[in-house]
């Protein structure tokens, strides 16, 4: 049998299959398990097959993330905590579980229990891009709208943390650094909180990316 749809790669674990290169296109497969059977398919088709599935499966993992995410800042807020404040960081482990569990489903689930360094990079590369735009979008929204309380209450914090601490900020960087960052608090926008939550959810996205990379890659 030949064409790519032949090739169903739910019947043939990856770990079976035997690769015989007779040229540099058309690869071969056949495996020990089904010995009747042989698919053809190259190089270009079985990359397309395989990327579909890292972006699939991390864009769902993304959007995961970033709603499970907006529902514990949420969560805080209704609360009557600061979604903003000390408690906000507590989000890392909700976001780190959630990648953990989708980057296994597709390795183990997906991908025949396989998954190289570039795989694990491609698939988590993709679940930070997408966390953070999406939880930043439901951020933003949520400042704008019903969640105006918060951002005051993040601002009153913030100001009260920055006056408190004075004496050291003027005695390590100076005044001028003190009466900056007291300004820029002043004018701080709810637009700039959720920017900044972008940045933080990036960041971590990255870290998990290479930690996970790591663990996972086999």
């Amino acid at each position: 049998m030949s064409g790519l749809h032949n090739y169903d790669e739910r019947q043939i674990p990856y770990k079976q299959v035997i690769i015989k290169r007779q040229s540099l296109f058309p690869l071969n497969f056949k495996t020990k398990k089904h010995n009747e059977f042989i698919y053809t398919c190259n190089k270009k088709d079985l990359t397309r097959i395989m990327n579909k599935g890292i972006v699939q499966n991390a864009t769902i993992t993304g959007l995961l993330s970033a709603l499970s995410v907006f529902i514990y800042l949420l969560l805080l807020h209704l609360l009557g905590q600061n979604p903003f404040g000390q408690y906000k960081f507590m989000y890392i482990g909700i976001y780190a579980l959630i990648f953990a569990l989708g980057l296994r489903h597709f390795r183990d689930k997906k991908n025949h229990n396989r998954l190289s360094a570039t795989q694990g990079l491609g698939f988590g590369f993709i679940v930070t891009a997408v966390a953070a735009i999406a939880c930043t979008l439901m951020v933003f929204g949520f400042l704008n709208s019903f969640g105006q309380s918060a951002f005051d209450l993040y601002l009153k914090e913030s100001i009260e943390l920055l006056v408190a601490s004075k004496d050291f900020i003027v005695e390590q960087l100076g005044e001028d650094a003190y009466l900056t960052t007291y300004d820029n608090l002043q004018k701080l926008t709810p637009s700039e909180l959720a920017l900044d939550h972008f940045t933080s959810m990036s960041l971590t996205g990255v870290f998990l990316t290479f930690l996970f990379m790591l663990i996972f890659k086999n």
